[in-house]
């Protein structure tokens, strides 16, 4: 009796959850303008500095590039295209309103994190779940596992972290809407789903995610968990309250 009654149960959340994740792909509702991150990526995180990520958008030439922080480049070196913070690939597949930034962070030559922000539009698929994405573009995802973090602002803030290639490459990611953080792709939609059906409002999202080359997969870590460590209050945006975001892990 008591098997029937908890697979009866775990019936009814399966539906509940169901039900919310069909409301995240389907409900539509008012956008909230607000931004939940800044337009861009501080220049400088503690010690590290960086250079911006610059795609050409000539599909015949799809160069990539760091800009010279002491020259102003308007147009593509190999062909003299336009340059943009996101790849005319990445522009041609996602909504138009979505915001695409990009830095490496160095603060020495073996010590390189390339940060990438994507921050949501309207729709929801301005943003996906990192895995397709990393397995598609080739990658073999080796391990992933969840990283907690103490951090001053959210003493609870969790990122989820992936050894790549045979862990030659650390990827770790978290998402946020500005008040809530979260490494959990479906914890992020059925937050949509709140939103929409509670609130008749769309909040757009942001996806962090941090890559960096590995020859020894603990320091890598433990070197990306203190630059994260100031990370966060510099992604703050102007438009939110500075107060901590709150966490969910659903």
């Amino acid at each position: 009796m008591e098997t029937k009654l908890y697979t009866r149960h775990l019936m009814v959340a399966g539906v509940l959850v169901t039900g919310m994740l069909l409301a995240a792909m389907t409900t539509r509702g008012r956008l909230d303008p607000a931004m939940p991150v800044r337009h861009r990526l501080p220049t400088t995180v503690g010690p590290y500095t960086s250079t911006e990520i610059l795609y050409c958008q000539s599909e015949s030439c799809a160069h990539s590039f760091m800009r010279d922080p002491t020259t102003d480049v308007a147009a593509c070196p190999e062909c003299m295209a336009p340059l943009d913070t996101a790849s005319l690939a990445e522009k041609q597949l996602l909504p138009a309103d979505t915001e695409i930034d990009r830095r490496v962070y160095m603060v020495t030559p073996h010590q390189r994190i390339t940060v990438s922000v994507v921050r949501g539009g309207y729709e929801r698929r301005s943003i996906h779940k990192p895995q397709v994405c990393l397995v598609g573009q080739g990658h073999t995802i080796t391990r992933q596992y969840r990283v907690p973090l103490a951090l001053t602002a959210s003493p609870d803030f969790e990122l989820m972290a992936m050894e790549m290639d045979g862990s030659d490459q650390i990827f770790a990611y978290w998402f946020t809407d500005g008040h809530r953080v979260t490494a959990s792709h479906l914890s992020r939609l059925l937050w949509i789903a709140w939103d929409g059906v509670i609130h008749n409002k769309r909040r757009r999202w942001a996806y962090i995610s941090l890559t960096s080359t590995s020859t020894h997969t603990d320091a890598t870590l433990s070197h990306m968990k203190r630059f994260i460590q100031d990370l966060p209050p510099l992604l703050i945006s102007p438009a939110r309250p500075a107060s901590p975001p709150a966490k969910d892990n659903r």
